[in-house]
C-alpha cells in the first residue's frame, strides 16, 4: 500500500516537471519570435493618423464655409428656405396687386396715362356686375374718373367655395362690356382687349392702357396696340405672385 502511494506521488512530480519545461520552451520561442521583428516595425507610426486628421479638419472647414455662404449640403434639408417670390399667397392682397398694376403703367406709359382707373366703383355698382360680398374675401374695383374713358380694373380674391362663380361672373361682365354699343370710338379696341386673368383664388378684370392716338393706324394695328397696352396690366398682375 505504501509502495503504491509513493509510486503515484513520484509519477505526479515527474509530470509536473514536464509541464513546466514545455511552458518554458514555448515562452522562449515567443521571445525569439518577437526579437526577430525589426525595431522600426514595432514603433508606432503616427504619420498616417496625422494626415487623416488634417484631411478631416480641412473637410470640416470647407463644409462650414459652404454653410455660411448659403450652399446646400447634399442629403441635408435646411430648416428655413427663402422663397423666390415676393411673398406667399397669404401675404398678397388685392390692394397690393392693384398698386403693382398701377405702378407698371406709370413706368411703361408716358406720365402714367395708361392708368386712369383711379376712382372706386360703388359697391352697389359692383353688385350690378354680379359680384356680391358673399362671393369674395377682398375686392378692389376702380374706373376712370371721366366717363369718356372706359378704363376699369377689378381685383377679386374669391372665397374658396366661390372661385368658379366669381370667374363666371367676371367673364360675363367682360362680355357685357364688349357687347355695349354705347362706346366712344376711341374705346372700341380697348374694350375688345379686356381680359380676365386668374392666379389661385385671385382674379383680375383689366381694361386699361393708353389710347391709340395714331390717325392713320388700321383697325388691326389699333387692336394690336390695345392688347399690348392691356397686357401691361395682365403681366403686372401675374408678377405679383412671383
Amino acid at each position: 500500500m505504501k509502495k503504491s502511494f509513493i509510486l503515484a506521488a513520484v509519477s505526479a512530480f515527474i509530470l509536473t516537471l514536464a509541464a513546466c519545461g514545455s511552458d518554458a520552451e514555448q515562452a522562449d520561442k515567443n521571445e525569439t519570435n518577437v526579437s526577430n521583428i525589426p525595431v522600426e516595425t514595432l514603433e508606432t507610426d503616427t504619420s498616417g493618423g496625422e494626415e487623416i486628421l488634417d484631411t478631416l479638419t480641412d473637410t470640416a472647414t470647407a463644409s462650414s464655409t459652404e454653410v455660411e455662404e448659403g450652399s446646400a449640403i447634399p442629403g441635408v434639408s435646411t430648416a428655413v428656405e427663402l422663397s423666390e417670390a415676393d411673398g406667399t399667397e397669404e401675404d398678397i392682397t388685392a390692394q397690393k396687386i392693384y398698386e403693382n398694376i398701377k405702378a407698371a403703367y406709370s413706368e411703361d406709359s408716358a406720365g402714367g396715362r395708361g392708368f386712369l382707373a383711379t376712382m372706386p366703383i360703388p359697391d352697389d355698382r359692383v353688385a350690378e356686375y354680379g359680384l356680391t360680398s358673399d362671393m369674395y374675401e377682398e375686392c378692389i374695383a376702380n374706373m376712370a374718373a371721366i366717363s369718356v374713358h372706359a378704363d376699369v380694373v377689378i381685383i377679386v380674391k374669391a372665397k374658396p367655395d366661390k372661385v368658379d362663380e366669381v370667374e363666371k361672373t367676371l367673364e360675363a361682365t367682360r362680355q357685357n362690356f364688349i357687347n355695349d354699343t354705347l362706346q366712344y370710338p376711341m374705346n372700341i379696341e380697348k374694350v375688345q382687349a379686356t381680359t380676365v386673368t386668374r392666379e389661385g383664388d385671385f382674379f383680375a378684370l383689366i381694361m386699361l392702357g393708353m389710347p391709340d392716338e395714331r390717325e392713320n393706324a388700321t383697325e388691326s394695328e389699333k387692336m394690336e396696340f390695345a392688347k399690348e397696352q392691356n397686357d401691361i396690366g395682365v403681366n403686372a398682375f401675374l408678377a405679383s405672385f412671383k
